[in-house]
């Protein structure tokens, strides 16, 4: 394990659980002070190429819902969701010049517009000296934690 940071800026994206989170769990056990970030997409709101929004009334309800329940249970925590508005890159990047991390994690996504996110998000914490986890919320297993390679696992 790493020494223990100042403070860290865990960024929740689709996985919004607590209890099983890998990454919000290992983040939380390597910094003092922890500020919990979502940002609202305003990309979301915009028709794209099929005059369609990427995120529709109904998914809008559910989100603020899910919102709402995350920040009761971090509360329960001593901790609070910070939830802002905008652009995912330019939003971040103000948090982390204002907060001054010295540790960000974001859980990985297999979309598109998410993996250039979180690339970009990277070369932000890079070019400042910021240590950066990138874990998958895709998988219950961690791969770089298992005792062999994926493609020396044993047959059934």
């Amino acid at each position: 394990m790493s020494d223990l940071h100042d403070k860290g800026l865990f960024v929740f994206r689709h996985d919004l659980r607590l209890a099983d989170n890998p990454a919000l769990i290992e983040i939380s056990t390597r910094c003092q002070y922890l500020l919990c970030v979502f940002v609202i997409e305003d990309r979301w709101f915009k028709d794209n190429e099929f005059q369609c929004q990427s995120l529709g009334v109904h998914r809008q309800s559910f989100l603020r819902e899910t919102l709402t329940v995350l920040d009761e249970r971090l509360r329960h925590n001593n901790q609070r969701l910070h939830i802002v508005n905008g652009g995912f890159q330019t939003e971040l990047q103000y948090l982390i010049d204002s907060f001054k991390p010295n540790i960000v994690c974001l859980n990985e996504h297999c979309g598109n517009d998410e993996n250039t996110d979180a690339t970009e998000l990277q070369k932000i914490c890079n070019a400042q000296n910021i240590e950066f986890i990138g874990a998958s919320e895709a998988a219950l297993l961690d791969s770089s934690k298992m005792p062999f390679e994926i493609d020396q696992m044993p047959n059934t």
